[in-house]
């Protein structure tokens, strides 16, 4: 479990890359052009919170977990951070792909349930919901 933690501290440090693509001004304009449900100041704030603060939460969860002898009730929280990342991983990765397309002046269709409205809030409620796991 100890390599597999490890796994999720090295997404973090990666998805902090996505994150740095998407919080540049032109990105986030071009990704957010008028007013939504969505509000940059909110978009900036979680993906600040999460390049910031999630990596010392999982280096300290890492840290207690291997100190108490890996309970089991906190080897489930941890498999859902895991599923929680990769869930964070692909929806960054759409949205930096979106960013990319726009930014190259192409257009993008932006309906249905693969919006890019619909994107952000579905990585900020995966974020809210990662600081909400009970690591150790």
């Amino acid at each position: 479990m100890s390599a597999i933690i490890d796994q999720y501290l090295h997404k973090v440090t990666l998805l902090g890359d996505k994150v740095d693509i998407l919080l540049r001004e032109d990105a986030l304009s071009a990704l957010v052009p008028h007013p939504t449900m969505v509000r940059i100041d909110n978009i900036k704030a979680h993906f600040h919170y999460f390049q910031t603060t999630l990596p010392d939460k999982l280096s300290l969860a890492r840290r207690d977990y291997l100190a108490q002898g890996a309970l089991k009730w906190s080897t489930n929280e941890w498999l859902k951070a895991g599923l929680l990342l990769d869930e964070i991983e692909m929806t960054l990765s759409r949205l930096v792909d979106v960013a990319r397309k726009l930014l190259r002046g192409e257009v993008v269709n932006d309906e249905g349930p693969g919006s890019i409205e619909g994107h952000f809030i579905q990585v900020m409620n995966c974020m809210d919901m990662m600081y909400g796991l009970e690591l150790p």
